[in-house]
């Protein structure tokens, strides 16, 4: 029984050297893996590192927002304000700005609405007082004295301790009233054109009168000359 037992192993042993030679002469495909190195640990970052990475992204926050936002008194409103005062005025270029930001405080606030978002909220109330003042501001035409002194005398507005002598300026119309003032200057010329046209028709038309006689009129040349010549006696000049 032993040694049965002896030669039933000493064949085991056998077959496994068998199969190793077998796998070592087989052709290997591809390439050779190594072993994996153990990744080493990263160190931990230090407090000023943080507080760093904390500030760059608030600061990187509120740069989208200056710029994105365009709208009074954001730095992309006033961009906007820059360009419309070098194209057309102050006042034009101000106006525009406070209503885009106006335009921007109504997307904030409808985004705040619908996603439930209090700081949302509370930048749309931020935008709609700043533009509200702004156009107070320029309506009492307070863009002319910033610091509540006037410096086209220089500096002697400041000596002595009197109040700045500035006489009281006249409330400058909103768009609106410009918009009406254009309209009736326009009105106001086509009917100075239109009164010198008759005036000139009317000449020309007694002249006619003086050298062939009244029966040389046609019928719309004395209906014309009536309607004048009534205006005239009416005093409707």
């Amino acid at each position: 029984m032993a040694d049965a037992a002896a030669r039933s192993d000493t064949a085991a042993k056998a077959d496994a050297a068998n199969k190793a030679k077998d796998a070592d002469a087989r052709p290997q495909i591809g390439p050779a893996v190594a072993p994996a190195a153990p990744t080493p640990a990263s160190p931990p970052l230090m407090l000023w590192q943080v507080l760093a990475g904390q500030l760059f992204w608030i600061n990187w926050f509120l740069l989208l927002v200056n710029m994105v936002l365009v709208g009074f008194p954001f730095d992309a409103g006033r961009v906007l304000q820059c360009i419309l005062w070098a194209r057309t005025d102050y006042r034009q270029g101000t106006t525009t700005a406070c209503y885009a930001g106006f335009v921007v405080m109504l997307l904030l606030g409808i985004f705040a609405v619908f996603f439930n978002e209090v700081l949302a909220l509370f930048l749309a109330l931020f935008v709609y007082a700043s533009c509200r003042q702004q156009l107070i501001l320029l309506e009492t035409g307070g863009e002319d004295a910033p610091f509540g002194y006037d410096f086209s005398q220089g500096y002697t507005s400041l000596e002595g301790g009197q109040p700045p002598t500035t006489t009281p300026r006249r409330k400058q119309p909103n768009w609106f009233q410009r918009w009406l003032q254009k309209r009736s200057a326009q009105k106001a010329r086509r009917e100075q054109a239109a009164r010198e046209a008759e005036e000139l028709r009317m000449d020309e038309l007694l002249e006619k009168v003086q050298r062939h006689g009244i029966h040389s009129l046609s019928d719309e040349e004395r209906r014309f000359l009536t309607r004048v010549s009534a205006r005239y006696r009416g005093g409707k000049r």
